[in-house]
């Protein structure tokens, strides 16, 4: 391998060390272009035989309408921080491309590239199979291929950001004839093709001349073409495959504004077909055997199919798993709830239909659930589904208010009802109240604006249980969703053997839900991420909860080591308000199971004074609470994150801990082995230093979904 440039060779040696240095390039060149700046004054060639590097950093400023030309290898690997750069000169208009030969070398590749201002389509592959990942490919020309240009080639394309380019013929972000790329997890948005030529148009993707490639999980949008197929075109035996894209805004002058099939069958699986315009959806002309399932369409212009459409598609004659109305190829018909279309953000939100309503034959989505439709699958493992909206919501203005009524469901303790001025709206942020029965009014609501209503019910539900990894111990621990809602924290007015520092008693709302564990940690999983048990003497094992550790040794050991083993939300202590919320679990009585005044009841749900034998017991061997929360009252006491204060006036009554100290205590709640039956109430309150710990006090934890 030469390891030096053919022009300017001696100049490149001379002023590689020089940061601001403008090296002039040209002709035949093969090494290492490092991280600087090129001024390119002629063609540049990598020969057969021979490899250019280019380093993170590099700038390539073409001063004419040059190419770069690849017989050999190329290694264009740029970094996520500092990508690579091609570009033509500021005083010059224009360059030529990068064109790869067809005996260049399978294994060239870029990645973290930046191409603008070619003419004859950024990247040309001609009987090569190359991979491009992680490039943004934007405001280029062309007559086909205005990104890619692909000419028998089984080329990579992953992770890109094709947008801006256009071209004269086909195919204005990608153009594929006699080619099968593999092309994934992309932007392909913001592209032109006049539709002048062979290939049927394609404003964003062109598959042309029997190109069976794939296409999945990308977005195509605002994609144009003045001839057919705003968004993709499938044309001349192409049977590609388009699986879980979202095809949305999107035109064409003459047919097909998302999609258009000439003489082809392509698979079509899990997609979103929405918002395009310019003669339907998909236009099928001579695609007898195109298969075209799981998909959802909506709003598209002049309907969602036209030309010889296969027969049944877009009859509603049956249901699919969710319970919406589909036609014989499980196809939906509804809008799929993205979360803001104005902002170009068409990830899923959590009543789209689209969840679990792809393929069940398709590979599940990352959260092990059933596919999803379209390009962006909506998380299921960190937040559980909402609850099921009333379907029977009616509403009536009179006057300035918004009068909401529906049919009492059955089992239900109460209902949440949330509002927006967004139509599509999550409901994490909007609850604006609980009430006990069906029915309510939203007073002088119409003075406001305009606002849109979705009510949920509570406590007919099942528990939402799930095991999360603790860091990378290899130990999981249980969570346990708890949904948003309004409690009365604190003891009721007249409570038995309530104290003083219960009160006043006072209403919280959560506009949030959280997860919080579903036991006690136990000393296992302690020791797997402190590598100690700290626990001795008043029962021990795996599954016991942890106990003598103190609130500083949760926050000084304990959290900061899971946390940095651990992605998304923080692990955390509870906040009081969020520990007695979860501990009633819908209850407004002294104890979760009952006001129990003659203790009758107690044993079978807790383990205090009179029957724990002076020790702690295993978690879990006691009854739960109606949300599956096991030992919230007895067996240990648990830390909560708020500082003690002697009564709840100033209390936050959003579900915050109150970090304001009002002396040197940390609250504990919940009861223990060694307390008194009326210790073990749900509002009873009780306190420790925060360096203190003892032999019936452990903690939970929680957790925000992300």
């Amino acid at each position: 391998m030469r390891n030096s440039f053919s022009i300017a060779a001696a100049l490149v040696l001379v002023l590689t060390s020089c940061a601001f240095a403008q090296i002039h390039i040209g002709g035949n060149i093969s090494g290492v272009l490092q991280d600087t700046t090129y001024i390119v004054d002629d063609y540049l060639r990598v020969l057969a035989g021979d490899t250019l590097i280019i380093e993170p950093g590099a700038t390539l400023l073409f001063a004419g309408n040059y190419q770069l030309q690849i017989y050999g290898m190329l290694i264009s690997a740029g970094t996520e921080a500092d990508s690579i750069r091609f570009r033509p000169q500021v005083s010059t208009p224009s360059w030529g491309c990068i064109w790869f030969d067809e005996n260049s070398s399978d294994q060239s590749q870029l990645s973290y590239c930046y191409f603008t201002g070619c003419t004859l389509g950024a990247i040309n592959a001609g009987g090569v199979n190359i991979t491009i990942s992680h490039c943004k490919i934007e405001g280029n020309t062309g007559s086909w291929g205005g990104g890619i240009y692909l000419s028998y080639a089984d080329v990579t394309i992953s992770e890109c950001e094709i947008t801006g380019n256009s071209v004269t013929s086909c195919g204005g972000g990608i153009y594929a004839t006699h080619s099968n790329p593999q092309i994934s997890d992309c932007i392909v948005s913001d592209n032109h093709c006049d539709g002048a030529g062979s290939g049927y148009g394609g404003g964003g993707i062109c598959f042309n001349h029997s190109s069976s490639g794939t296409l999945e999980h990308s977005l195509i949008s605002d994609n144009t073409s003045g001839h057919h197929g705003g968004g993709i075109a499938c044309s001349d035996v192409s049977d590609a495959q388009i699986i879980n894209c979202t095809v949305v805004d999107n035109s064409a002058e003459l047919s097909g504004g998302g999609i258009e099939i000439y003489s082809a069958n392509p698979d079509i699986s899990n997609n979103i077909i929405a918002g395009n315009t310019g003669n339907c959806g998909i236009h099928f002309d001579n695609a007898p055997s195109t298969s075209l399932v799981n998909c959802d369409f909506n709003d598209n212009e002049d309907g969602d199919f036209t030309g010889n459409v296969p027969v049944g598609l877009g009859e509603l004659v049956m249901t699919n798993f969710n319970g919406d109305s589909c036609d014989v190829f499980s196809n939906i018909f509804l809008d799929p709830l993205f979360v803001d279309t104005t902002g170009e953000d068409f990830n899923l939100t959590a009543f789209s239909p689209c969840i679990d309503a792809g393929n069940p034959a398709s590979p599940l989505d990352p959260d092990g659930t059933v596919a999803d439709i379209g390009a962006y699958y909506y998380d299921q493992s960190q937040t559980p589904p909402p609850p099921p909206a009333i379907d029977d919501l009616t509403i009536t203005l009179y006057n300035d208010d918004v009068i909401l009524d529906w049919s009492d469901v059955a089992g239900a303790e109460s209902y949440n009802i949330y509002r927006s001025s967004n139509p599509y709206f999550e409901l994490s942020g909007n609850l604006v109240t609980s009430v006990d029965e069906p029915g309510w009014t939203d007073n002088s609501a119409l003075n406001e604006g305009l606002y849109f209503y979705i009510v949920t019910s509570e406590g007919n539900s099942q528990i939402i249980e799930q095991d999360f990894p603790l860091g990378t111990t290899g130990e999981n621990i249980t969570m346990v969703w708890i949904p948003p809602g309004s409690f009365m924290q604190g003891a009721y007015s007249g409570e038995m053997c309530a104290s003083s520092n219960e009160y006043p008693q006072h209403e919280v709302t959560l506009n949030y839900g959280y997860w919080i564990g579903k036991y006690t940690m136990t000393q296992a999983q302690w020791e797997s991420i402190i590598g100690e048990n700290p626990s001795s003497g008043w029962g021990t094992g795996d599954d016991y909860p942890v106990y003598y550790v103190s609130w500083d040794d949760i926050h000084d050991e304990l959290l900061p080591t899971l946390n940095s083993q651990t992605p998304g939300s923080p692990w955390r202590l509870p906040s009081e308000s969020e520990w007695e919320y979860a501990c009633r679990a819908g209850t407004g009585t002294r104890y979760y199971w009952s006001d129990d005044p003659d203790y009758t009841q107690i044993n079978d749900y807790a383990w205090y004074m009179d029957n724990s034998g002076s020790m702690t017991h295993e978690s879990g061997q006691k009854l739960p609470n109606a949300w599956g929360l096991h030992d919230m009252s007895g067996n240990v006491w648990e830390w909560c994150e708020d500082w003690y204060h002697s009564s709840y006036n100033g209390a936050p009554a959003n579900g915050d801990p109150w970090l304001d100290p009002a002396g040197i205590y940390r609250i504990t709640r919940g009861g223990g082995w060694f307390a008194e039956a009326e210790f073990c109430r749900s509002a009873n309150r009780s306190s420790l230093y925060p360096y203190g710990s003892d032999c019936n006090l452990s903690f939970r934890l929680a957790r925000l979904a992300e």
